[in-house]
C-alpha cells in the first residue's frame, strides 16, 4: 500500500509504494510525487486607465481558483516583453503609440515553494493569465497655462517676436502661424517676423501650436494689438544742390540719404523761400524770373506704410542772368 510524506491536507506531498506479502513481510518499492494543481484564473484579467501615451495603466489581478499569495507582471508590446516592466502599474511611453498593449499575471500560493515570491519566479506550479490588449492612443495635448502674447511695438518695418507662453505637459516643439484681421499671413510661419506695410490699422495675432512626441497637438492664439504706421524715412544725408545758378541752366537734387528706405520721393523748388510754382521735378531750369534769388530744393520721402519724412536743401548761390 502506498505511504505519504508530507503535509496533510492538500493531498500533495511524497509517496512510498510498497509491496506486504500474505506472511506481512513488506517489500519498499519506488516512490511518487504529487503536486497541487496550477492555479488557474477564473475571471478575465483586464488593464485600467486610458490607453495613452503619457499615461498611467493598472494591471488587476482577476480572481483564481485559489487565494494567490504574490503575483509576478510582465508588459507586453505586440506580444514582445517590455524590458524591466514588471510592475502593476506602467506608463506608457511616446515609443508605443499605435502599438498593441498586454500584461502577464503570473499568480501562485506560498505552498508551492519555499515562499511565494520564489514560486512566482519558478512558476511552479504557478498560474497566468493574459489581459485583453488595448491599443495606444495619442496622448492628452499640450494646454497654455499662460497664453501666447506678441512682444515688441506692432508698427510697419518693426520685427515684433512671439512669447509661446507656459504649456502642460511641456512641449518639445512649436510651429508658428501669424494672421491680421484673422487672415492668414502667407509665409508668416517663424517665431519672429517683420510688420509688412500692407497692415497699418490691421489686428494682428500669432497662433502658437505646441507639439509633444507622441501626444496630439495643443494650440492658442495671442491677443491682438492693432498695427501702427512705422517710422517716418529720416535723412541721415541731406538733400543737395548741383549745378550753376544762372537763368537758363538747369540744377539737380541730389536726394541724400534716408533711413528706413524710401519707396518713392518727391520735389519742391523754392526761390528765396517761396515755392515755385510747378517746379516739383529733380532736375528744373532756372528762369529770368530767379536771377537774383537763392535756389533750395525739399525732398519728400514716402515709404508705403509709413509718415512720410522731408528733409531741406542748402541754399544756392544768387542767380545769375
Amino acid at each position: 500500500m502506498p505511504c505519504r510524506h508530507g503535509d496533510a491536507g492538500d493531498g500533495a506531498g511524497t509517496y512510498g509504494l510498497s509491496a506486504i506479502t500474505r506472511h506481512s513481510a513488506e517489500y519498499a518499492k519506488d516512490t511518487f510525487s504529487v503536486t497541487p494543481p496550477a492555479l488557474a484564473a477564473t475571471s478575465a484579467l483586464v488593464i485600467t486607465g486610458r490607453a495613452r501615451v503619457g499615461d498611467r495603466l493598472t494591471a488587476t489581478t482577476g480572481a483564481w481558483t485559489a487565494a494567490p499569495d504574490a503575483y509576478a507582471y510582465q508588459w507586453k508590446a505586440d506580444g514582445r516583453p517590455v524590458a524591466g516592466v514588471m510592475a502593476t502599474t506602467y506608463t506608457v511611453p511616446a515609443t508605443l503609440l499605435d502599438r498593441k498593449l498586454t500584461v502577464t499575471v503570473t499568480a501562485a500560493t506560498a505552498a508551492t515553494a519555499a515562499t511565494a515570491a520564489t514560486a512566482v519566479r519558478a512558476g511552479s506550479a504557478g498560474g497566468a493569465a493574459v489581459s485583453a490588449a488595448v491599443t495606444v492612443a495619442r496622448g492628452c495635448a499640450p494646454g497654455a497655462g499662460a497664453a501666447p502674447r506678441i512682444s515688441g511695438s506692432a508698427g510697419t518695418g518693426v520685427k515684433v517676436t512671439a512669447v509661446v507662453g507656459a504649456w502642460s505637459p511641456a512641449a518639445t516643439s512649436y510651429a508658428y502661424q501669424w494672421r491680421a484681421n484673422g487672415a492668414v499671413i502667407a509665409g508668416a510661419i517663424g517665431s519672429g517676423d517683420t510688420v509688412p506695410a500692407s497692415l497699418p490699422g490691421k489686428k494682428l495675432t500669432v497662433t502658437v501650436t505646441a507639439r509633444r512626441t507622441g501626444h496630439a497637438d495643443g494650440a492658442a492664439t495671442s491677443a491682438a494689438i492693432v498695427v501702427a504706421r512705422g517710422a517716418a524715412p529720416k535723412a541721415g544725408k541731406p538733400p543737395a544742390i548741383t549745378g550753376t545758378a544762372k537763368a537758363g541752366r538747369t540744377l539737380t537734387a541730389n536726394r541724400g540719404t534716408w533711413t528706413p528706405a524710401p519707396t518713392t520721393y518727391g520735389y519742391q523748388w523754392y526761390a528765396n523761400g517761396v515755392a515755385i510754382t510747378g517746379a516739383t521735378k529733380p532736375t528744373p531750369a532756372l528762369r529770368a524770373a530767379q536771377k537774383g534769388k537763392k535756389i533750395t530744393v525739399r525732398v519728400t520721402a514716402f515709404r508705403t506704410g509709413h509718415p512720410s519724412g522731408t528733409a531741406p536743401s542748402r541754399a544756392t548761390a544768387t542767380v545769375t542772368g
